[in-house]
């Protein structure tokens, strides 16, 4: 339900002071198409909870679709919680001769610190909700034992996410879900539009309503993930809900890649890549590979909004220096010189894994190849290994080209994936020929993969390279790298050998 403020319109009405039950209505919490929410307090203890008042479905008749919503969470109501849902401790009905509410059911629930609605609401755009990677990876647990239980959700969306004082992360209004019988329920036909995939357009309504998916749930998750982690911003252009829905459409059909809000971490990207693909089975495939990225991303604070660019992920007091053609780490002097004052180490440090001086990688390269594979949180991502794989695939040319393959750009990029992970990192647009938004395109890429690959054994920077090459999928299929790209990856294996610092057994960097 959205959130609004004092106002007592709605489906069910109830100015504050109202009494049903052992209870007085307060304030008005949130407001849908059939039903309210309100607060209110039970006159012994003056324990708080929220009512959900919903229109007596004999009254709502006019409206045939309202009264069937109703119909279907009052029956909910009297069956056992559904794995990641809202208990309803109570229902109440008022005399249906009595105004304000005149028959109108009250489900009791347990009052929620927000929705995900109000935290949106007053979200930064451009930073991640407070605590986003536990609120996502709670809701995707839930969502899963949802769907576990045989039932589908149906309506996910912000304001039915409810998030608790204690931590608990659960969904309410369960108007439209349904129950599977084999792969698919029923359910009536109102919909969120932006949360809807894009098969939800050919589906025809059908005596028990329209045809209803897990995969739906999926798509919906990935358009909440998308604004939890970008501070409330949608992933599909336009000035309203029916707009967006066209563009997911236009994204669906091939006609517009899908373009992902620079905020959301790279990690994160691959998971809502998978989830908001346009096929309904290939969001089914995915769900235990995004388990276990979800089971990664939740241990990882998620980054802010910068992070991704790279340059920006360097942590504050450091800075990244080019020193005579070697990239190096030094600590910014924030506390004077004296007894007592920290002591910076020397400009020439570096890291295993940074580029040698004097090597073939082209001097105007450096700046961003370093910069880009710091800002990765993968220790397998190297500025040695963005070179190896620069110098493989074009021999540092920004123009190459591989017409047969449809490959452009110094690291080669199809332009169909690269659209995916494009970084305008120069300002001029982002395009596979700038070299600067290739690298930090590649970055995005390899760093997302990461946990695709965490289980495959081997050299994990290896595997990177050939996810790259090939694809994450094939990678784990192969259980390595696969033997049509087994020749370039030891090509990119040397290439790094030979282009990067190594670590010497005693702890210091050898060049």
């Amino acid at each position: 339900m959205s959130p609004v403020h004092g106002s007592p319109e709605g489906p069910v009405p109830a100015p504050s002071g109202t009494r049903i039950g052992p209870w007085t209505i307060g304030e008005l919490l949130g407001s849908g198409a059939w039903g309210s929410v309100y607060e209110a307090r039970d006159d012994d203890d003056g324990c708080a909870v929220a009512l959900k008042l919903l229109p007596d479905p004999v009254l709502a008749e006019r409206r045939i679709e309202l009264a069937e919503v109703v119909h279907r969470e009052l029956d909910l109501a009297a069956r056992p919680t559904l794995p990641g849902c809202v208990e309803v401790r109570a229902v109440l009905r008022a005399d249906a001769d009595e105004p304000p509410l005149r028959g109108a059911y009250a489900l009791v629930m347990e009052r929620a610190r927000a929705s995900v609605a109000d935290l949106l609401a007053t979200a930064e755009p451009g930073h991640p909700v407070d605590g986003a990677a536990e609120l996502l990876a709670s809701l995707w647990d839930g969502l899963r034992a949802l769907h576990a239980s045989g039932w589908v959700h149906g309506d996910l969306k912000p304001g039915n996410v409810l998030v608790f004082d204690d931590g608990r992360v659960l969904m309410a209004d369960l108007g439209l879900a349904g129950e599977l019988k084999g792969t698919h329920a029923y359910a009536p036909a109102p919909v969120s539009l932006d949360y809807v995939g894009p098969e939800w357009w050919s589906e025809r309504v059908g005596v028990e309503g329209v045809v209803l998916r897990p995969a739906r749930d999926l798509w919906a998750f990935g358009v909440l993930a998308h604004q939890v982690l970008s501070g409330g911003r949608f992933c599909f252009d336009g000035q309203d809900a029916t707009a967006r829905s066209r563009a997911a459409q236009e994204c669906a059909a091939g006609a517009a890649p899908l373009r992902l809000d620079p905020a959301v971490p790279a990690g994160w990207a691959e998971v809502l890549q998978r989830l908001l693909t346009p096929s309904e089975d290939d969001r089914l495939r995915a769900r235990d590979e995004v388990d276990r990225s979800i089971a990664a991303l939740r241990r990882r604070e998620v980054p802010g909004p910068t992070r991704r660019r790279g340059v920006a992920a360097v942590a504050a007091g450091l800075a990244v220096v080019v020193a005579g053609g070697a990239a190096a780490l030094t600590l910014s002097d924030a506390g004077g010189s004296g007894p007592g004052a920290a002591s910076a180490p020397p400009a020439a440090a570096v890291l295993a894994g940074d580029l040698r001086a004097g090597t073939a990688v082209p001097h105007d390269l450096r700046g961003d190849i370093t910069a880009a594979a710091r800002g990765c949180e993968d220790a397998a991502v190297t500025p040695a290994l963005l070179a190896a794989i620069l110098e493989v695939q074009s021999g540092f040319d920004a123009a190459a080209s591989d017409e047969r393959r449809g490959e452009y750009g110094v690291a080669l990029w199809t332009p169909s994936i690269f659209d995916q992970w494009a970084v305008d990192h120069d300002g001029g647009g982002a395009s596979v020929f700038s070299p600067s938004d290739s690298i930090y395109a590649l970055v995005q890429y390899l760093c997302a993969k990461a946990t695709v690959v965490s289980d495959v054994p081997g050299d994990r920077g290896l595997l990177l390279a050939a996810a790259f090459l090939t694809s994450a999928d094939r990678v784990v299929a192969a259980g390595g790298v696969p033997p049509d790209a087994r020749a370039r990856v030891e090509r990119i294996a040397a290439a790094r050998d030979q282009l990067g610092v190594s670590r010497r057994p005693g702890g210091t960097a050898e060049r």
